[in-house]
């Protein structure tokens, strides 16, 4: 079955580097002037290199499947690392939160023992961080 129009317009800039690679007499420049039909490229090619009619149908046919093919590959490729991803990421999310938890309840632990203690550390805090935050903007 021989390529479409769309088919070597989708994928014309792989197909053009291989045709470069498998008929050297085919200039680049030659090949960026293409803006025709399959059977035309394929007649030009023919008629330039002396190459088969079927014979380049073939190479141009071979060149546009493996293209998807890999284009396939590569995104099947692309969907299993977002997915290893995504996995990673919520791993890493349950142990953040889990971690995070711990920390409240280390924390709740501590003002309930110590109300006073705990309060004066909050007012200390708070009383800094806004010593430094006037700091800032005095400088700025």
């Amino acid at each position: 079955m021989m390529v479409t129009r769309e088919e070597l317009r989708s994928r014309w800039n792989e197909v053009k580097n291989r045709l470069h690679q498998n008929w050297r007499e085919l200039s680049e420049s030659e090949l960026a002037q293409f803006n025709g039909t399959p059977s035309q490229l394929i007649g030009a090619i023919q008629q330039k290199t002396g190459a088969s009619w079927n014979e380049v149908e073939s190479f141009l046919t071979s060149a546009i499947r493996d293209g998807w093919s890999k284009a396939a590959q590569a995104g099947g490729a692309a969907e299993y690392y977002g997915g290893e991803a995504g996995k990673l990421a919520r791993e890493s999310y349950d142990h953040m939160a889990g971690l995070t938890a711990d920390y409240s309840r280390k924390v709740a632990s501590a003002v309930r023992r110590r109300p006073v203690e705990s309060l004066a550390i909050a007012v200390g805090v708070g009383v800094a961080a806004g010593a430094l935050l006037l700091l800032s903007r005095r400088r700025s």
